[in-house]
């Protein structure tokens, strides 16, 4: 399960939850997963109980302003990536609206086609999940950004505020055909979408070593760390 919301005095519900996840799931060694520091300080102490950090689940964030910058030695290749883009394409960068739904959601089936989802269970739980999103766009509290080539949607991006000073960027996709399209609607959508925010988190690897390259690339300012708590 994932951790019981509400006040501090939640540590007291761990063991109904153990207990229901063995009675009624059938669970052996039942656990909480993605716990934050702030519950794990509630639960630390308790017997039965082991507290494990969850590496592959560990949210990367990141100054907002390096993300728009790139500046410095580290961040060569992707102003090189950016660069290349500039040079071979013309394109322009907008805010996601209506019209361009229908545009990014092929751009989404087409991504899933050459990433072949339809072997993987997680790629497909994604698909899902930005469908959802993309759908319902216009009823949910969130802002995006699409750069349009030629008249197509070729990347966008999907996030939201989290609180007076960091945004969570919750979908980036681009045409993977197209080098340099990831970076640039990555800086795109921070320079213009996020002007007044600190913090960028950027979500978690789920242990994909190819995604968390690629995040690691980015030099996050610091982890926001998550936990495995389980029953011993």
């Amino acid at each position: 399960m994932m951790q019981p919301i509400g006040p501090p005095g939640r540590n007291e519900l761990i063991p109904m939850v153990f207990q229901f996840l063995v009675d009624e799931c059938g669970i052996a060694i039942p656990r909480i997963e993605k716990a934050d520091k702030r519950f794990v300080s509630e639960v630390e102490g308790m017997k039965h109980v082991i507290i494990e950090p969850s590496r592959n689940h560990f949210d990367y964030v990141y100054v907002r302003e390096d993300l728009v910058l790139l500046s410095g030695n580290k961040y060569r290749s992707k102003r090189n990536h950016i660069n290349q883009l500039v040079r071979q394409y013309s394109f322009s960068y907008t805010t996601l609206e209506e019209k361009y739904v229908k545009d990014s959601l092929d751009l989404q089936e087409k991504w899933c086609q050459m990433r072949r989802c339809e072997d993987d269970l997680d790629l497909m739980d994604e698909w899902e999940a930005v469908q959802e999103i993309l759908e319902h766009y216009q009823s949910l509290d969130v802002m995006g950004g699409v750069i349009i080539i030629e008249n197509r949607v070729e990347a966008f991006t999907v996030g939201e505020r989290l609180n007076e000073n960091t945004a969570v960027i919750h979908i980036e996709k681009a045409n993977p055909e197209i080098p340099g399209l990831y970076p640039m609607i990555n800086q795109q959508f921070c320079e213009k979408a996020l002007k007044d925010i600190t913090y960028v988190n950027r979500e978690q690897d789920l242990g994909i070593e190819g995604l968390r390259n690629a995040k690691l690339s980015y030099y996050p300012d610091h982890f926001e760390e998550k936990y495995q708590i389980r029953m011993v």
